[in-house]
């Protein structure tokens, strides 16, 4: 870089010509090991400049159709916490259906604040049961944003006359409250479980189930990993712990005629 035409220029025109670079009217596919503008793979200096830009500019797509619910959990979990707030969106499709939009902090902001018709605006509200009945897609990517004390929260959209809010596909990448970051022993009360529980839609009686067999099984958590299973009607949670630490979540669905006890 120091050689370069580019380092003679000031910050401010080397950051017009990366914004020039990162922007395009198309979406990048995201692709295992290949998410990254060539730009910022150049030099040490240059990626320093230009990784977070490029990630806050560049529109990203995810296709459920390859599968990427997992590996796109990983790709948030390897770009990490700062970048993961910096991203400008990320589109989740099945197929030719856009299911999902994750935006981060900035994007959200301008979200929040855009003026829409007869004043329509948008709002944030947590997911609650809305992911365990409807966006269950979501999870893995809930699990491994919590893992960095990141959360998703739904856009809402506030329409003059309608005391009922429409849900949207749009979802905000935000920071957990930090009240609710601390961790805890196994002894003493799960708050950073009960959140993530929260955050996937477990109800209160499933919660208060999933912390009676974590608190059963104390004497086993701190050598092995164990499983944790909570019903909801005819569907059968299995939650995975490490020790205290939450690991990943699945579901099965039980037969109608089996006698169902909950």
């Amino acid at each position: 870089m120091e050689a370069s035409p580019l380092a003679r220029l000031s910050p401010e025109l080397r950051n017009a010509i990366w914004e020039f670079a990162f922007t395009s009217n198309y979406a990048i596919t995201l692709q295992t090991g290949g998410m990254q503008h060539a730009l910022t793979k150049t030099c040490h200096q240059i990626r320093r400049e230009t990784l977070g830009m490029y990630y806050s500019i560049a529109r990203l797509n995810a296709h459920l159709d390859d599968g990427p619910a997992t590996p796109l959990a990983q790709w948030l979990r390897r770009i990490g916490r700062e970048h993961c707030l910096l991203l400008c969106e990320v589109n989740i499709w099945d197929m030719h259906m856009l299911n999902a939009t994750l935006h981060g902090a900035e994007a959200t902001q301008q979200l929040l604040s855009a003026e829409g018709q007869e004043d329509e605006h948008y709002f944030l509200r947590p997911m609650g049961s809305w992911l365990l009945d409807r966006g269950w897609y979501l999870k893995n990517l809930i699990v491994a944003l919590h893992s960095m004390q990141l959360e998703l929260q739904m856009f809402c959209l506030k329409r003059p006359g309608r005391d009922k809010p429409k849900l949207t596909s749009h979802f905000a990448i935000a920071s957990v409250p930090s009240r609710q970051c601390s961790t805890h022993s196994v002894s003493e009360p799960h708050g950073e479980v009960i959140h993530l529980l929260a955050q996937l839609g477990f109800s209160d009686e499933m919660r208060k189930a999933v912390l009676e067999a974590l608190a059963r099984t104390a004497n086993v958590q701190a050598s092995r990993l164990h499983e944790v299973r909570v019903r909801n009607g005819r569907r059968e949670f299995f939650l995975c712990f490490e020790r205290a630490s939450f690991r990943s979540v699945r579901q099965t669905f039980i037969p109608h005629d089996e006698d169902i006890i909950f």
